[in-house]
């Protein structure tokens, strides 16, 4: 008969080894958006489960712990308090990093389980500097990209889109340099030819990342540059070709069968490799409005308009109705997707999420709206 005791009084992290295990166990199953997990982060940020967690992630307390820790670290990464704590303890992010270095690619050990845990720690600006300066993550994602894996490479991928937006003074420029030194555009050409589009769409908005927020980083913006220029490098079975052969590869990308939106992303990656490799940045048309269906059906409209004293203001539009004259205030939660103004919420499609959470982010900027909450990177659910 199952327990149906609440989460909190099911959980032991005592000295059994035992209890410790089944604890783990119960939070590394439990759904990552279920409020019942996130009611756990919390009470996981504890000393000793950060503990229980580090020890089964260096396979010291039994069979299958690995890929119970790396899950439940998954889970827990989803939230603030917990991702704050778990950067505070060295060596549990030290072990983290090290089931994707050091373990086999056809072992299932949680490498995966892992990079999304990662991938939710780079998503918070409070943990770049961490990150990047103290415990080398682009080393840990380049090991990832050379695994040969895609589901590897792509969560890999969408780590280093996260970490390329890192502020400068959290090691942007050291970042993208350490990926560069490590032949990150020959790696992510290998994932392009999979037959997933969605490991396709990572990889190219790995790839449009590192590009667009080159520009403010001269050392690694000139090897991006030397790239387009120098010989291939041999780097063994993922051998990686030069920007410029990446800029052919994108060119031939537009004639496959893809799926409309990742075209859309093989041409703006495309462009973002072209304006490098040229060395010439090349103006974005504004965007003055953007559209899109909400999961209730609506369609929504956010459009800059000015007002009588040529003031840009932004309108909002619920279908085809003016819904707000001016949009002081926009708030977005990324893992769930939704977004909130004065007269409500709404929830993003996933294929939609953070296209449009970009661009309405561009819209705010442009009429002075406050945006709150989270920034439009991805967020492993």
């Amino acid at each position: 008969m199952s327990d149906m005791r609440p989460m909190a009084e099911r959980l032991d992290w005592s000295e059994s080894l035992e209890s410790r295990q089944n604890s783990l166990r119960e939070v590394a199953r439990s759904p990552p958006h279920s409020d019942e997990a996130k009611q756990k982060a919390l009470e996981c940020s504890d000393k000793r489960v950060l503990t229980a967690l580090r020890n089964f992630m260096k396979g010291l307390e039994g069979d299958g712990a690995m890929l119970d820790a790396a899950r439940a670290s998954w889970v827990l990464c989803r939230d603030t308090d917990f991702r704050i704590a778990s950067c505070a303890d060295g060596a549990f992010l030290k072990s983290l990093l090290n089931i994707v270095i050091d373990t086999e690619p056809d072992s299932n050990c949680g490498t995966e389980e892992a990079l999304k845990a990662i991938i939710n720690l780079a998503s918070d600006d409070r943990l770049e500097d961490v990150l990047i300066k103290k415990h080398n993550i682009a080393g840990t994602l380049l090991a990832a990209l050379h695994s040969g894996v895609p589901s590897y490479q792509a969560a890999a991928c969408t780590a280093i889109q996260n970490l390329t937006a890192a502020e400068l003074k959290n090691g942007r420029e050291a970042f993208i340099e350490q990926l560069m030194e490590g032949f990150v555009f020959g790696l992510i050409a290998g994932l392009l030819d999979d037959s997933d589009p969605e490991n396709i769409t990572r990889g190219l908005k790995a790839i449009s990342g590192i590009c667009h927020h080159v520009w403010d980083c001269p050392v690694a913006l000139s090897l991006v540059q030397e790239s387009a220029v120098s010989p291939l490098v041999d780097g063994g079975m993922m051998a990686g070709p030069a920007a410029l052969t990446l800029h052919t590869k994108l060119s031939t990308m537009i004639n496959r069968q893809l799926p409309p939106k990742v075209i859309q992303l093989v041409q703006f990656a495309h462009k973002k490799v072209d304006e490098v490799v040229c060395g010439e940045r090349k103006a974005t048309p504004a965007i003055v409005s953007i559209s899109f269906i909400d999961t209730d059906g609506d369609k929504i409209m956010f459009k800059l308009e000015e007002t009588s004293n040529k003031k840009k203001v932004l309108v909002q539009y619920v279908n085809e109705r003016r819904e707000l004259a001016s949009v002081e205030v926009l708030e977005y939660k990324a893992p769930i997707r939704q977004l909130k103004d004065a007269k409500g919420k709404f929830t993003l499609r996933p294929q939609d999420d953070l296209s449009v959470v970009y661009r309405l982010q561009q819209l705010a900027r442009q009429a002075e709206c406050e945006w709150r909450g989270d920034e439009p990177i991805q967020i492993m659910g």
